[in-house]
């Protein structure tokens, strides 16, 4: 049964910066530096350890001590322990909700462009997703994360890289839903791996549940591109 993803509201802020195409550089630099200074509450906490937190070094000097992806991380954990608990309290020094984002992340990395985050924004999404159906519905024996990973064996047939990765995997995770890993590995060698030919197999009801959770997400992390275009 296809699981409803629901429409989250997610920090935008960093949501942006892990949508960014940019590489390591000032004009990164600048952007985090820049989100740090407008939220002074994650600044402040992620500076907590920092060796060039105090008054004698700069932000920027901090920003390259730690690099993109320990900053990424670190304000990831404080968010995930803020909409699951309420506050910014890290409860898991050792990362425990990241543990499953970063393994997922670096199993697609070959699959993606460099340059953002947009797997870890897919996972970060996810984990939220898990908290959310385990508070209202009561739904706690879900790992969404861990179900991406089943979608891999496809991306693996793919000659090019996705240059937006989270859209890639969720649909190939849905369309695997609705025609299991026989069926949709058939579908894929008659559409020549054109995914809109496949889309135009699966029946209203099904497409109407895949779409529904396509806008959710799209709206959850404002990108409505898979909505406008065809996956690529």
């Amino acid at each position: 049964m296809m699981i409803n993803f629901p429409f989250l509201k997610l920090p935008m802020g960093f949501v942006e910066l892990l949508k960014d195409d940019f590489r390591e550089g000032n004009s990164q630099d600048k952007r985090i530096e820049k989100f740090l200074r407008q939220n002074s509450a994650i600044r402040v906490l992620v500076e907590q350890g920092s060796r060039e937190s105090n008054e004698n070094h700069s932000m920027n000097s901090m920003i390259k001590s730690y690099g993109w992806k320990l900053i990424r991380d670190k304000m990831a954990i404080l968010y995930l322990n803020k909409f699951e608990f309420g506050n910014y309290e890290v409860r898991h020094e050792d990362n425990y909700f990241l543990k499953d984002i970063l393994s997922m992340e670096e199993a697609f990395y070959d699959y993606g462009t460099s340059g953002n985050s947009r797997l870890f924004l897919l996972g970060f999404y996810l984990r939220m997703a898990e908290f959310d159906l385990a508070r209202r519905m009561g739904k706690t024996d879900i790992n969404l994360v861990k179900e991406t990973l089943g979608t891999l064996e496809y991306l693996k047939l793919r000659t090019s890289k996705s240059l937006r990765i989270d859209w890639l995997i969720l649909s190939t995770l849905h369309l695997l839903g609705f025609f299991g890993n026989e069926g949709f590995h058939k579908a894929l060698i008659e559409a020549n791996f054109e995914y809109q030919k496949i889309y135009e197999k699966i029946d209203e009801t099904y497409k109407k549940s895949m779409l529904n959770n396509f806008i959710n997400y799209g709206s959850s992390i404002d990108d409505e591109y898979v909505l406008l275009n065809d996956i690529n």
